[in-house]
């Protein structure tokens, strides 16, 4: 479950997000909506524990969001709008650091990781620098559920994906 609870983050004296509240419960799909500068990226960093609001609370699954930060993005999947990636390794070297960062062994998980990297078509040969952008979105939405999370947070996922790709 994630529960926001009366938070406010100030960027200036008319900008921010003031006061807002709401709850997406176990298995229920929740699409945040709002024109461009509204605050849904900052909200999302903000239950990703990447930054602090200034007042209220937000938890995923039970955790703070300000104060379990690390237990959050170990046990969710997340997809930030903006993809962030290191350049400089091979895809496959980085499934291997990822794997091993977010501490996913055992058959079944590799089975997941091998059927989400056929699913979204993501080419494994070569280093992540040479993939075009759709594809480099395409391997961290791989990333964020290749560890099968209770819960997954997605920032724009579907931007930089062709139609067809957007359709899975």
């Amino acid at each position: 479950m994630i529960e926001l609870k009366d938070v406010t983050l100030k960027y200036s004296s008319t900008k921010g997000i003031f006061n807002l509240n709401f709850s997406v419960e176990k298995g229920q799909v929740f699409g945040y909506v709002g024109p461009n500068d509204a605050g849904k990226t900052t909200t999302i960093r903000m239950l990703m524990g990447l930054i602090r609001a200034g007042r209220g609370s937000a938890t995923i699954d039970g955790l703070n969001c300000f104060s379990r930060a690390s237990a959050i993005q170990k046990n969710t999947g997340y997809v930030p709008e903006d993809v962030a990636l290191f350049e400089n390794m091979r895809v496959k070297e980085y499934l291997n650091f990822v794997t091993q960062m977010r501490g996913i062994f055992g058959q079944k998980n590799t089975r997941l990781r091998d059927m989400l990297i056929e699913r979204f078509e993501v080419e494994t040969r070569g280093k992540i620098e040479n993939m075009s952008s759709g594809m480099k979105k395409r391997l961290t939405i791989v990333t964020a559920l290749m560890h099968d999370p209770q819960t997954l947070v997605l920032d724009e996922p579907t931007s930089g994906l062709d139609p067809l790709m957007q359709s899975r």
